[in-house]
This record gives C-alpha cells, sequence and structure tokens, in this order.
C-alpha cells in the first residue's frame, strides 16, 4: 500500500472518528430538574402536604378530615364534594420550585361519580409565598398583595364555581387581569396529562394529551412579567383529585402520553448533532473527490 493510499485512508477514519466522538458531545437535552411519581416514599420530604378548613370566625384552620394521602402511588386530594370555597376544605401540597422557564408536566386523574367531582389549582410558578404567607396555607396564595405567579384552574364539571368542567390558565399577583380558558363540552373523568411549556420569550403554550407534533395546544397566551420562580404547589377545593406524574424541565420539550416516549424541540428543527453528521460526511465526500483527482 503507497503511503499516498494509506494517509488517504487514515484522514478518512480520523475524520470518522472525530464525528462519532462529537456526537454524543454535541447533542443537546432538557435536564429533568425534579420529578415526582409518588412510588418513592413515604416520607415525601420534598413536599409539605396541607389541609385546611376556613370559616368567617376561626378563619384558617388546620382540618385532618381533609388531609391528602398517597394511594397506590397517586396523591389524592380530599376536599370535601359537598361545599365549595371557604365554607369547604383545601387539601394539596408544594415544595420549592426555581423553574420559570421550560416544561410542566403531570397527570390530572378524576374517577367517575359526583363525589370524586374536581376543582383544583395548580400553581406551577410561584413567588413571595413564605415571607407573607405566615399560617403556610398554599390554599390562598393567590390572594397576597405581594405574591405572583401563574396557575391553572381545572375543573372537571358544572359542580364547580363556574359552569362549565373547563382549563383556565390564570396570572396573579401584578395588579393585572391575564387568563384564557379552555372549555369541555361536559364533565369528565378519567386521567388527562397535562403539558405546559415556556419558551425564553415568554409564550406559554398548554397541552391536553398530547401524542406528537401535530397536537395543538388548548392554550396560547405570552407573559413576559414574572421570571422567577421559588414554589410549585396545588390544592383543591373541591373533591378528591388525583395528581400524578409530575415533571419539571428547565427546557421546552413534551412528553408523548402513549407508550413511546420522545422529545421536539421547540421549533421542531432538526438537532446540532445532526447538522455536524451532515456537514462531516459533505467533507468526506469533498476530500475523497480531491485526492481521486
Amino acid at each position: 500500500m503507497s503511503d499516498k493510499v494509506f494517509t488517504h485512508l487514515h484522514l478518512k477514519w480520523l475524520l470518522i472518528l472525530g464525528v462519532i466522538t462529537l456526537f454524543p458531545l454535541t447533542q443537546v437535552s432538557a435536564e429533568v430538574v425534579w420529578e415526582e411519581d409518588w412510588e418513592h416514599g413515604p416520607p415525601f420530604d420534598e413536599w409539605i402536604f396541607q389541609a385546611y378548613s376556613y370559616n368567617e370566625v376561626d378563619g384558617f384552620q388546620p382540618n385532618a378530615s381533609a388531609a391528602p394521602a398517597v394511594v397506590d402511588g397517586v396523591f389524592k386530594t380530599n376536599a370535601l364534594s359537598a361545599l365549595f370555597g371557604y365554607w369547604g376544605a383545601q387539601s394539596g401540597a408544594y415544595r420549592n420550585s426555581s423553574v420559570a422557564y421550560g416544561t410542566w408536566s403531570f397527570d390530572w386523574i378524576i374517577e367517575p361519580g359526583v363525589e370524586h367531582e374536581s376543582y383544583v389549582n395548580v400553581f406551577f410558578i410561584t413567588n413571595k409565598f413564605h415571607e407573607e404567607n405566615i399560617t403556610g396555607n398554599f390554599a390562598e396564595i393567590s390572594h397576597y398583595p405581594n405574591s405572583s405567579g401563574y396557575f391553572l384552574n381545572l375543573q372537571s364539571s358544572p359542580a364547580g364555581p363556574f359552569s362549565t368542567a373547563r382549563i383556565r390558565f390564570e396570572q396573579f399577583g401584578t395588579g393585572r387581569i391575564v387568563s384564557q380558558s379552555y372549555n369541555f363540552a361536559g364533565s369528565i373523568s378519567g386521567t388527562y396529562h397535562i403539558d405546559i411549556t415556556r419558551s425564553p420569550d415568554g409564550q406559554f403554550y398548554v397541552y391536553l394529551n398530547y401524542v406528537n407534533t401535530s397536537t395543538q395546544p388548548i392554550i396560547s397566551i405570552k407573559e413576559t412579567i414574572i421570571t422567577t420562580s421559588e414554589t410549585f404547589g396545588f390544592g383543591a377545593w373541591f373533591g378528591d383529585s388525583g395528581i400524578d406524574n409530575i415533571s419539571i424541565d428547565n427546557e421546552v420539550v413534551i412528553t408523548r402520553t402513549t407508550t413511546a416516549t420522545t422529545t421536539t424541540t421547540a421549533d421542531g428543527g432538526p438537532g446540532f448533532q445532526f447538522e455536524v453528521l451532515v456537514l462531516s460526511l459533505a467533507l468526506l465526500f469533498v476530500t475523497s473527490r480531491k485526492r481521486r483527482s
């Protein structure tokens, strides 16, 4: 074998080896900041479980009858189904969470029957909770004047305070009314997978039972006022919602609700590693052509 041919083959393999080595280093993927499937406890050390009732005389008081529980790997709220609002009971949990841009995913589970009708708030971005809330009650965080954040209001039937089952995006704490709703045709039950994404420019999308890139968001709203988060929490004023498979990412990703799992970038474009591979193969082709001439 001549030195020229040997050098030619040597360069080819070096370039291929370089591509193989570079490929995993240039792969861009989101980071799961934290997740909870309620399978590894108790205790659930990151969480504070809560149960409160309210009346005009005593205000908020602990209420053991509304205490939530983890049953068969699902967090179950335990608010009364016969009463709503301050005269009912609030049941939920919260924990620290600093993600203000990225993806928030969870399952909302409603069992059939009027005793399981659900009204729950999921506060996925929250600030100033501990500074103002002396009692540590997450139920009324949106009413504290200096707290701020975004939440989804989930209602499974007209039995709640509104006339329809719905998912509603809301902002609180900035003195501005920012909201958008998706209404169901009637009462619902079963498991609904919800994904909330927020890109760096403040664009929120809410997806219901995401399947693939053809799935359209049910809510689209752009908000740039609130840029930080300290706490994630949820609480039911009505019924016993199940909340499960919580996953919080620091990038915009969507997880399929089918058996196969994949992720997609915000713009759906090819990853950087694919571009490197194509470029490297093109360079290899050009080099080979030149050495043959």
